[in-house]
C-alpha cells in the first residue's frame, strides 16, 4: 500500500520514522513528513504547505494516512474532505508514547484495522478497533474480502450483509468457485444447483464470480477474485489503444471483468513493449515476461480447458500458463489485430481460514 505519514513533536518524529521503516520492511510504499516542532528531529521531510492542504492532496495520494498525535489532530485535518467510506483511504492515528494504534476511517474496507493490528504488535502497543466484526471476533464480509483480495463490485451493499448477519439473520456464499476451510458459524454456502432451482436460501449474500455480474440473493454483495492472467504476444510498436481494444474484447466475450485481472505476461523480447506497459498501468497490474527458452520449454506441458488436458501452443498461451503459477486456460491463443492473446486462470479456492 502507499502511506503517508506525519508527526508534529520531535519525539512524534522519533516515532514516525520508526513506523515509516516497520511498513517498508513489509514491502509498503511510505513518505513521512514532519510538521511544526517535528522539524528539529531531522528524520522526516519537511511540510511545504499548511497541514490542511497536506490532508486535502494526501486523501487522493494515499491509500492509508499515519497521524502520530491525537486523534483530534486527524479528525479536524480529514474531516472538511472525506467523502465515502467506500473511496476515502484509511486513517490511523498512533499517540506520541506508542501505547495505542487507532484506525478512526474505514477500517474494515482498506484493511486498516489488521494493519493497525500488525502495527501494534511491533511497536509493543494495543489496537483499538471498533468495528464490530473485529472486537467480537465475528465474520465481516469486507475484512474477509481483503484477506482473499477480492474486488467488491458494489460496496453500498456491505452495510447491508454486515448490518444483517450481526443483527442475526444467516447470510449466504455462493459463486464460480468451491468453499473450502472453516465456514463461519450463520454463513451458508449455497450452490449453483440451489440457486438454479431456486430453493430456499438467505435473504442476503455474497457471491464470487470473474464477470462480477450475478445476483442470486434479494440483496447480494458481488466480489471478483483477482486470480487472471492474460498472456500476450505483439509487435514492440503494437499502439496501446489497439492492445486495449484486442484485450477488452476478449474479455467481453468471455464475460471477465477487467477487475479479475492480476497481471499480464509475455516474453523477454517485449518487455518494453509501450502498448502492453501503458496498457499494465492503467489496469494498476503487474507485468511479467519469461525467458524465450523458458516458454519454448513448455512445448510438451499441458493445461486444463474445460476440464480437459490440451497442450500448450504459442507465446501468449504458454505466458497466461506461466503467469497464473500454471493454472488453467479459459480462453485458448487467438489474433487479433496482430495481437496474440491467452487467458488462464489460477487455481483458487473461496476460502475461510
Amino acid at each position: 500500500m502507499k502511506i503517508g505519514l506525519i508527526a508534529f513533536t520531535k519525539d512524534g518524529a522519533e516515532l514516525c520514522f520508526k513506523t515509516k521503516v516497520i511498513l517498508e520492511g513489509s514491502g509498503h510504499v511510505c513518505s513521512a513528513f514532519a510538521n511544526g516542532r517535528a522539524v528539529d528531529a531531522g528524520l522526516l521531510d519537511p511540510l511545504e504547505t499548511s497541514l490542511t492542504l497536506w490532508a486535502e492532496r494526501a486523501l487522493f495520494t494515499y491509500d492509508v494516512l499515519i497521524f502520530i498525535g491525537t486523534t483530534g489532530i486527524a479528525v479536524r485535518a480529514i474531516a472538511p474532505y472525506l467523502r465515502n467510506k467506500t473511496t476515502d483511504p484509511a486513517v490511523i492515528v498512533i499517540d506520541e508514547g506508542a501505547h495505542y494504534v487507532v484506525p478512526v476511517i474505514t477500517g474494515h474496507i482498506s484493511g486498516a484495522n489488521r494493519l493497525a493490528m500488525e502495527i501494534a504488535e511491533r511497536l509493543s502497543a494495543s489496537a483499538v478497533i471498533t468495528t464490530p466484526g473485529d472486537f467480537t471476533g465475528r465474520f465481516s464480509v469486507d475484512t474477509w474480502a481483503v484477506e482473499n483480495n477480492l474486488y467488491i463490485c458494489n460496496k453500498e451493499k456491505i452495510r447491508d450483509i454486515n448490518g444483517s448477519y450481526i443483527d442475526g439473520e444467516h447470510i449466504g456464499i455462493a459463486g464460480s468457485f468451491p468453499v473450502s476451510g472453516k465456514v463461519p458459524v450463520g454463513v451458508i454456502p449455497c450452490s449453483q444447483e440451489d440457486i438454479e432451482e431456486k430453493r430456499e436460501m438467505p435473504r442476503v449474500g455474497v457471491y464470487v464470480s470473474l464477470s462480477g455480474k450475478e445476483r442470486p440473493f434479494e440483496k447480494t454483495l458481488a466480489m471478483i477474485p483477482r486470480i487472471v492472467t492474460i498472456g500476450l504476444d505483439c509487435d514492440m510498436e503494437t499502439d496501446f489503444a489497439v492492445v486495449k481494444k484486442t484485450v477488452e474484447s476478449v474479455l467481453m466475450e468471455y464475460d471477465i471483468s477487467v477487475k479479475a485481472v492480476k497481471r499480464i505476461s509475455s516474453v523477454d523480447t517485449n518487455r518494453k513493449a509501450a502498448g502492453i506497459l501503458k496498457l499494465c498501468k492503467e489496469y494498476k497490474v503487474r507485468y511479467g515476461c519469461f525467458g524465450e527458452s523458458e516458454l519454448e520449454n513448455l512445448e510438451q506441458q499441458s493445461s486444463l480447458y474445460k476440464n480437459a488436458p490440451v497442450k500448450l501452443s504459442g507465446i501468449a498461451e504458454r505466458a497466461a500458463f506461466l503467469g497464473s503459477m500454471r493454472g488453467e486456460l479459459i480462453v485458448r491463443e487467438k489474433e487479433i489485430d496482430g495481437i496474440k492473446i491467452a487467458v488462464a486462470v489460477a487455481d483458487w479456492n473461496i476460502i475461510f481460514d
